[in-house]
């Protein structure tokens, strides 16, 4: 019997830049982030938080987050339809944004 698909969810966050995040340690950016789960939201995020420390980001802070039912097909091509299909087929997918936040963002 096939295993039902995993639920795709979105997340909009900052993270802040480690040991080995391409970027200057310390600097927090802005992130757009998918990850499928099948044990829904808070999974989804336990998913991210993994993802983030593994990819060397830490203080990762979720400003807002939501199931995405539709799934990449809803998305216009390019980046963010590029990571929704990669987190269905890898689990997780980060976009960072390269600019810094300033420390009052």
């Amino acid at each position: 019997m096939p295993q039902t698909p995993p639920d795709l969810y979105c997340f909009l966050g900052r993270a802040v830049a480690g040991d080995p995040a391409p970027y200057r340690p310390g600097a927090c950016h802005a992130l757009v982030a998918f990850t499928a789960a099948r044990g829904g939201l808070e999974e989804a995020q336990e998913v991210l938080a993994r993802e983030t420390r593994a990819r060397g980001w830490h203080d990762l802070e979720i400003v807002q987050s939501t199931a995405f039912p539709s799934g990449p097909d809803a998305l216009d091509p390019g980046p963010a339809r590029r990571a929704a299909e990669d987190a269905l087929r890898h689990g997780a997918s980060v976009i960072v944004h390269p600019d810094e936040l300033s420390a009052a963002t």
